[in-house]
């Protein structure tokens, strides 16, 4: 077999075997004779190269290898390990002509056929005529299933401190209630709370901030906590722990300038009841990881997570990984401020990575995101390299072996995959930077959600070319003008074009990407974000009054208090994604 490590080939001399140069095909059928076997034990330190590697066997692995002859002729082996199961990825991305061996082979056994005679062949037409009912009469009722959960999906009413049925917004619905549109590209949310009438809209001067509205509901100490809704995806957010009592430092958000606010107000992120809020939001929208940020031992966010979320009492089986803020703790050009890695990790280890709600993958492999991996590559001098040999070393020595996501799958691909080194040194690549890797600015546009599709996929074959996961991203809008005002970035209305309703960008950017989702990685997406509000990328219930004031801070686009508009759409496409998409409701394609 080989191993994929620092984008060369390895083959222990183990594995010294006559194998067809190019992968084997199942023309030819099954295996000719009962094919041999031998086992021998291989130690650790002959499977381990320095930088990429997978489960880490506690002493040594038993393999049994196994050549097949092919009916063409030709033949191949495959592996099975036992004790520790350890396995060796890449398997089926032989390069350069050399030995191959294909995981897709690596359970064949020898099988009996019974197709000899007429009733067998009888039997096995039955079998599948009944097998292919089962299906188009299990495509039927969820296609039925589906469509009436979009019709009454919104209609809850069981969870404590707000509901998607209770929501602030705009629009001339029934108060208190959030409609779908036939089309999920139409959704809309009322404007009123049921029994309040609107005050006037405020008017903002200048650039000072007017006063946020209180918000429409106080979140309950113990709310009801309904169980996710069944998926074949994992969602995951960026979530920022670090609004403590004077939400952020009082740093600022464009919506807090155009008398919006948070639906829960501008909290305290510690307060039990403001994260019990949030698990109940998580849960009903389908969020089962939050993805936290981080920025070093005893920073708010370390505590913040620490002592009150991986705490709480309705943690239940939602699950925390870490966001490595990596520009903020390493510096740009300073190889100095690589010891501070081996300190942070020894951190991590012994305080996160023991926790059972710790989020792991890949067969129990803690996972830490890093911001901003691309940079640290494009500073040179082997630092990226060596930033994740330090990772990786030192939770080796604590006994795990970590899986590391880095943001690297940035705008389009400038170089082919063996020249980036992120891809030959990191467990998986994604693009935490929408915005920036959308080109139309103010409406994205259906072409600019295609743009992104593209590249974003360029960036998934790249990776798996070089046997890295890739992990999509998307984001419901953004806006930063309000704490980055001299850098006149033009917002992005999470409109998808001016006559698109909002919420349309981000169901569009759903449809193209959630098919980018792969088993590996356990089918997971991220979204860009629960609550950054500095950057009004937030999916976060928000409440205010449609505006487009200060247009310094707008440029024009408008801002509504969405509600829960943005939760009920990630629900909806990562539960009912057929449905929506090729279904009467769909419109883009993937």
């Amino acid at each position: 077999d080989e191993l994929h490590a620092c984008g060369t080939d390895y083959v222990h001399p183990a594995f010294e075997t006559v194998m067809h140069p190019t992968p084997p095909r199942r023309t030819g059928g099954k295996p000719t004779s009962t094919p041999p076997t031998t086992q021998k034990t291989v130690s650790h330190a002959d499977l381990k190269k320095v930088y990429k590697f997978n489960k880490t066997p506690s002493t040594s692995a038993t393999v049994a290898k196994t050549v097949y002859s092919m009916g063409d002729g030709s033949s191949y082996a495959t592996r099975s390990y036992f004790q520790d199961e350890y396995t060796l990825r890449g398997g089926s991305r032989g390069r350069g002509g050399g030995p191959y061996i294909d995981d897709e082979y690596a359970d064949v056994r020898p099988t009996i056929y019974f197709c000899g005679c007429w009733w067998s062949k009888l039997q096995l037409g039955l079998v599948i005529v009944l097998f292919v009912a089962s299906l188009l009469s299990m495509f039927a009722i969820g296609l039925f299933v589906g469509q009436i959960e979009l019709r009454h999906s919104n209609k809850y009413n069981q969870m404590g401190g707000g509901t998607f049925g209770n929501n602030s917004g705009s629009g001339n619905s029934v108060p208190g209630t959030v409609y779908l549109s036939p089309s999920p590209t139409a959704q809309v949310v009322t404007v009123t709370t049921p029994g309040e009438t609107p005050a006037p809209t405020p008017t903002p001067t200048g650039t000072s901030p007017t006063t946020s509205p209180a918000p429409t509901d106080k979140p309950s100490a113990s709310p009801t906590f309904l169980p996710p809704p069944p998926s074949d995806f994992t969602v995951g957010v960026f979530y920022y722990p670090w609004h403590a009592d004077d939400f952020h430092r009082d740093d600022g958000y464009v919506r807090e300038v155009m008398g919006h606010s948070p639906k829960l107000g501008e909290y305290d992120d510690r307060d039990p009841a403001i994260i019990a809020q949030h698990l109940a939001w998580s849960r009903e929208s389908n969020i089962r990881l939050w993805v936290t940020s981080w920025w070093g031992p005893g920073s708010r966010e370390d505590t913040t997570t620490l002592n009150n979320i991986l705490t709480h009492d309705n943690l239940g089986d939602h699950k925390i990984s870490l966001f490595y803020e990596t520009t903020g703790l390493i510096k740009h050009g300073n190889p100095d401020n690589l010891a501070r890695v081996t300190t942070d990790m020894k951190y991590i280890c012994e305080n996160y990575f023991t926790h059972p709600n710790y989020y792991t993958m890949d067969g129990g492999r803690p996972v830490i995101a890093l911001y901003l991996t691309r940079l640290v590559e494009r500073w040179g001098n082997g630092m990226l390299e060596e930033m994740l040999l330090l990772m990786r070393s030192t939770a080796a020595e604590y006994g795990y072996n970590i899986y590391i996501m880095g943001d690297h799958a940035f705008n389009v691909p400038q170089r082919g995959a063996h020249e980036i080194a992120g891809l030959k040194v990191l467990d998986a690549v994604f693009n935490y930077d929408v915005y920036g890797s959308i080109p139309n600015k103010i409406h994205a546009g259906e072409d600019g959600v295609e743009f992104y599709r593209k590249n974003q996929l360029l960036w998934k074959n790249l990776a798996e070319q070089s046997n890295c996961d890739y992990i999509p991203v998307v984001s419901p809008g953004y806006n930063d003008r309000a704490v980055r005002i001299e850098n006149d970035h033009p917002p992005v209305s999470r409109r998808l074009t001016t006559d698109s309703p909002h919420g349309s960008l981000f169901e569009a950017l759903l449809r193209v990407m959630l098919p980018m989702a792969t088993e590996p990685t356990n089918h997971l997406i991220l979204v860009n974000s629960f609550n950054e509000w500095h950057e009004d990328s937030q999916i976060e219930p928000a409440v205010g009054l449609d505006t487009t004031e200060p247009e310094e801070y707008t440029m024009g686009v408008d801002y509504i208090g969405y509600g829960t508009l943005y939760l009920e759409i990630l629900r909806q496409m990562t539960v009912n994604y057929d449905e929506m998409v090729n279904g009467a409701f769909g419109k883009f394609s993937h």
